[in-house]
């Protein structure tokens, strides 16, 4: 062999070696949360979701007064879960923690809030909230929630 094609051997199996170290590397990066989870449906008045669920598309259905979803309470465990949740019904949509006062949600302007409702004269059904938990930079963590419908209204609850 001459020194033209050992030299080629050895660039291929180096960018092999690179490839398959990236793949291995892309793999522990992704993060644990930020894979979609199931859809789940909600019948009643009331949900409670764990960080398990992170991910999963919760449908509220109840046409009989406002849907509450609790969320668990924003420590650092919540950085990066994610709930997307909708209401289908003609109802308030209304997302908390079970501790009340304690803060834990920023929305539409106002930082730690108790809770948040997505509410609107004609804008209840199909109204969706997006919730992530972060990190601030006052090394706190708060959810944020935003309404995807930009017609919806958000209002936060007492801080």
């Amino acid at each position: 062999m001459n020194r033209i094609t050992k030299l080629g051997i050895w660039v291929l199996m180096i960018a092999l070696l690179a490839t398959a170290a990236w793949a291995v590397s892309y793999q522990s990066l992704k993060f644990q949360y930020m894979q979609m989870g199931k859809t789940l449906r909600n019948t009643d008045a009331s949900q409670t979701l764990t960080i398990g669920q992170s991910g999963s598309v919760l449908v509220c259905t109840n046409a009989s007064g406002t849907s509450t979803v609790t969320i668990p309470e924003a420590t650092a465990s919540i950085e990066g879960v994610f709930y997307t949740i909708v209401q289908t019904a003609d109802q308030d949509l209304t997302i908390t923690t079970a501790t009340a006062n304690n803060n834990d949600f920023t929305a539409d302007d106002a930082a730690g809030c108790d809770s948040v409702t997505l509410t609107g004269s004609n804008h209840k059904i199909g109204a969706v909230a997006y919730v992530i938990g972060v990190k601030t930079a006052s090394s706190t963590w708060q959810w944020i929630v935003t309404d995807l419908n930009p017609e919806g209204t958000i209002t936060p609850g007492a801080a």
